[in-house]
């Protein structure tokens, strides 16, 4: 996992944890962490990845033109903290600087509901039954009870490329994915699990 509190090159900012950065909105900040969402599943223009170190994640809007790094790179970010549909975000001011590589992080493993804020844009997995599954199109929406009764709402989107086939209602089911918190317009309010792609159900 990353060193958060490392202190990069001469002549660079000193990196900070991520979940200290989150508390410094408006303030230039500088993180390192792991790719775990690449580029062009949450939005539509392929600027946004999330970023994840050992105690927390942030999702990060890369400068215009730079070249978005991969799924399982590690990576050093300088920008400024803000929102995004309520949901903090790291505006990235330079390059995203590439620091090798470190593979996909086993994720954190979440055994009741709801999920906390604390681990928003952290990578989850949970196990357990699905109970209702809808379909929308390309996405759908699943409800997964968990073994102490508690539900999980998982969001299917449509750029994961996830077929609602894959999940069946009455079946188990194990699903990893990035903790993201509802639109403000949406009428639930728990955060939900949203698969990256086809391997993490």
């Amino acid at each position: 996992s990353p060193t958060p509190q490392s202190v990069g090159a001469p002549g660079t900012a000193a990196t900070v944890p991520i979940r200290d950065a989150l508390m410094s909105p408006g303030s230039p900040v500088t993180i390192a962490g792991i790719v775990v969402v690449p580029a062009g599943l949450l939005d539509a223009d392929g600027r946004r990845v999330v970023i994840a170190d050992a105690g927390g994640g942030v999702l990060a809007r890369l400068v215009e033109g730079d070249p978005a790094p991969a799924l399982g790179d590690r990576v050093r970010v300088t920008g400024v903290v803000g929102a995004y549909y309520g949901a903090p975000q790291l505006t990235a001011d330079a390059p995203v600087e590439l620091l090798g590589r470190a593979g996909d992080p086993a994720p954190y493993r979440v055994s009741r509901a709801p999920l906390a804020g604390e681990l928003e844009w952290r990578l989850v997995v949970a196990s357990g039954r699905i109970v209702e599954l809808h379909r929308y199109g390309e996405s759908w929406r699943a409800e997964l009870e968990l073994p102490g009764g508690d539900r999980l709402p998982i969001v299917g989107l449509s750029r994961a490329g996830v077929p609602a086939t894959t999940l069946a209602e009455g079946r188990t089911a194990t699903v990893t994915g990035i903790v993201r918190r509802p639109y403000p317009t949406a009428s639930d309010r728990r955060f939900a699990l949203v698969p990256r792609g086809p391997s993490d159900v």
